[in-house]
This record gives C-alpha cells, structure tokens and sequence, in this order.
C-alpha cells in the first residue's frame, strides 16, 4: 500500500491465499449530508462542559472482503475473522469500528445506519473505495462521503441515535 492508514488483512488456507480486506484509519460523522471537508480536523481535546468539541470519529473502517473461489461457509468463516480482527484493532486503537455493508449479514452488535467516511489523501493519487462508489481522484480527497454502513449500537446510541 502507498499510504500508511491504509492496511491489507489477508486470509490463506494451506498457504494460498484466498481472500483479502482493506483496513482504513480515517475519520468520519453521522448524517446524510455531505460536504467538503474544509477546515476540519481531528480533536482530542473537551472543552469545560465535557461536550467534545467535533463530531468527528476516529474510525477504522472494513472495505469490502474478496475472495478466491472458496466453498461459501469458508467465505463467511473469512469474513468473520476480518470484523473480528478490524473491531479489536479499532477498540485498541480507541477507534470507532465501522463495517462495509457488503458485510450485510445478521453481525451481533452492529446495525445499519447512514454514515459519512473521510477520504484522506493519497500518496498514489487516485485510490479505489469500493463502498464508496469506487474510484476517488484527487479532488475527492479531503472530503466526506456518505453511505450507508455497519455500525456498532453503542456508537449510535453514544450519538442518540439508536
């Protein structure tokens, strides 16, 4: 991968590999609006009521899993470990897990719900975001997209959402 918030988690069987998920360290906010990104930013900080002072998240979001051509309980079995492994490294992380819906099966714990992704630059210029319409040139990048997504039911009832 050109970018460094960006991984690839890959699954093999008997050394072959067999299917493969990107991983994506952004940021991102509730809501069907899109707009353009400017001026916005990660904050860590609260101001002195407790209220966090941006509705941004820091995310780690699941791309959409390919796989070879494997028998389709194997499929799931891969799917399953790439959200177990996305939804422990965001929760180490401190992060907010959110899921491609191609995930779409019945997952414990997450719901759909409308949600806006940051595209982040890219050192290798044009990137391809399957879950978000695919490929993102350079001036898509540094804005929001939005598109339906798994998401967990304590990060929407955090936002009164749930």
């Amino acid at each position: 991968m050109f970018d460094s918030n960006k991984k690839v988690l890959y699954a093999t069987i008997n050394g072959k590999t067999v299917g493969r998920a990107i991983i994506r360290l952004t940021k991102g906010r509730f809501g069907k609006k899109e707009d353009d990104g400017n001026g916005l930013e990660f904050v860590d900080l609260e101001n002195m009521d407790g209220k966090a002072e941006s509705d941004e998240h820091l995310v780690l979001f699941l791309e959409r899993a390919y796989t070879a051509t494997i028998p389709p309980d194997t499929i799931d079995l891969v799917e399953d470990m790439f959200i177990a492994i996305a939804s422990k490294k965001a929760e180490l992380m401190g992060a907010m897990p959110v899921l491609s819906s191609s995930y779409g099966k019945s997952i414990e714990g997450y719901t759909t719900s409308m949600f806006r992704v940051y595209i982040s630059k890219s050192k290798g210029g044009s990137q391809y975001l399957d879950s978000l319409g695919g490929s993102a040139d350079m001036s898509a990048e540094g804005s929001y997209k939005s598109n339906s997504f798994l998401i967990r039911h304590e990060d929407l009832a955090k936002n009164n959402l749930y």
